[in-house]
């Protein structure tokens, strides 16, 4: 009997270890998946200032676009253990894939990566924060908030 109990043990250890043993032993390595509704809730600002200047009727009619468009957006970004990164969006029918490469300095976190082939990059930032990440492109104030898969 006690040969099965050694082996199980075995086994269970092998499966924490491989499956990590949560967010201080993994970092940020993992799936992450966009939180469509966190998303327009952090772009609320923005999307105010944007409609400020319109007639009330038109502010109405854009605001129920811009809140269906940050509602449309689906996404994940995976990052590996190895630094890389890969990041697919799609939005509006159409999927875009990203490669790159993520550094962390505490809990900041800062993406680069590019379309397959392409020579410009695109450098994100942001934070993470227990299983939320919220990240903006770098001189905008546009945000994207992920959740931990």
């Amino acid at each position: 009997m006690k040969p099965i109990i050694r082996t199980l043990s075995v086994a269970l250890f092998l499966t924490l270890v491989a499956c990590g043993g949560g967010v201080e032993s993994v970092g940020p390595v993992g799936l992450w998946r966009i939180d469509s509704d966190a998303t327009l809730a952090a772009n609320q600002l923005q999307i105010e200032d944007q409609l400020a200047g319109m007639p009330p009727a038109e502010r109405a009619e854009a605001k129920k676009r811009f809140e269906g468009l940050f509602k449309s957006v689906q996404g994940t970004i995976e990052l590996s253990a190895d630094k890389t990164l890969v990041s697919s969006a799609l939005m509006g029918g159409k999927k875009q894939v990203m490669y790159g490469t993520w550094e962390l300095d505490g809990d900041k976190i800062k993406m680069t990566s590019s379309k397959k082939g392409s020579d410009v990059d695109f450098v994100v930032i942001g934070s993470i924060s227990n299983d939320n990440m919220t990240v903006n492109n770098v001189g905008k104030e546009q945000f994207m908030v992920f959740k931990r898969n």
